[in-house]
Parts: C-alpha cells; sequence; structure tokens
C-alpha cells in the first residue's frame, strides 16, 4: 500500500491545485470586470450618474369648466417617456406608473426628451426639451400633456 499512497497524495494534491486555479480564475473575472465597470471604455474613470424624473399629465378632460372650480390635470399612466444623448448613441426610456410619475438613471450628458406616440389630438408644448444631467444629480420635468378638448 505504500506504493500507492505517494500516488493518491499526488492525486489529491493535482485536486486541491485545480481548485485553487478555478477559484483564482473566479476572484480575477470578477476584478476584471468590476474595473472596466469603473473605468470607462477609454480607459477614463467615469462619473456618477444623475436622475431625470418627473410627472406626466393631462387636461382638460371635460369641454365644460365652470368658473371658479379648480379643475387640476390627471395623472397620465403607460405614456413613454424616451429620452435621447445628443453626443452619442444612447437611449433610454421609462413609462409612467398609476400616478404619472417615471424616472431614468442617465449619465452625465445633454439629452432630448420627448414621448411616445399620445394618439387623438393630444399634443404637448412641453417637449421635445433639451436638458443636461449632471453627476449626482436629479432633474424634475413636469410635462402637460393637452388633449384638444374646448
Amino acid at each position: 500500500m505504500c506504493f500507492w499512497e505517494p500516488n493518491n497524495q499526488a492525486r489529491a494534491l493535482r485536486k486541491r491545485s485545480q481548485r485553487l486555479f478555478f477559484w483564482c480564475a473566479v476572484c480575477l473575472s470578477l476584478l476584471s470586470l468590476l474595473c472596466i465597470k469603473a473605468l470607462g471604455g477609454n480607459g477614463q474613470i467615469t462619473q456618477s450618474g444623475g436622475v431625470l424624473a418627473g410627472r406626466v399629465t393631462r387636461g382638460p378632460i371635460s369641454p365644460v369648466i365652470l368658473p371658479n372650480v379648480g379643475h387640476t390635470p390627471s395623472p397620465v399612466a403607460n405614456v413613454k417617456v424616451m429620452v435621447r444623448a445628443l453626443d452619442a448613441n444612447r437611449f433610454a426610456s421609462a413609462i409612467t406608473n398609476e400616478e404619472g410619475y417615471f424616472r431614468l438613471a442617465l449619465t452625465p450628458g445633454t439629452y432630448q426628451v420627448t414621448l411616445g406616440p399620445l394618439g387623438g389630438m393630444a399634443f404637448s408644448k412641453d417637449v421635445p426639451a433639451t436638458i443636461t444631467i449632471k453627476a449626482e444629480s436629479e432633474i424634475w420635468m413636469e410635462i402637460h400633456i393637452d388633449t384638444g378638448i374646448r
């Protein structure tokens, strides 16, 4: 049996070194992914992003508006808010929730904001709009859709 022991030890040592190699490769892969994430494609450190947030509302919803009666615009759900970077081929979009709110995380830069198809006679004077996102800042947009009802 003494003859087989060194062979078994060598086999066990080989398995341990294979496991160690595997875990080293996994750690190096994760480290390289973190470095790529921290560094831009050109090797420069990327800035923290900013946020575009806002609310989409619509009105009037009735052709008759009574005097001295407040008519608050109603929120619009499921509207696509589209953002296109002016300096690159980057696009982003968000869909408004039930209360008309949307939120997009964007890298710093200048963007054009538009809405998806509205249908009917609806339109908005608030878009297209040009915005500038700065690192670690938030821009708020109120977008009102005019229903065309008069």
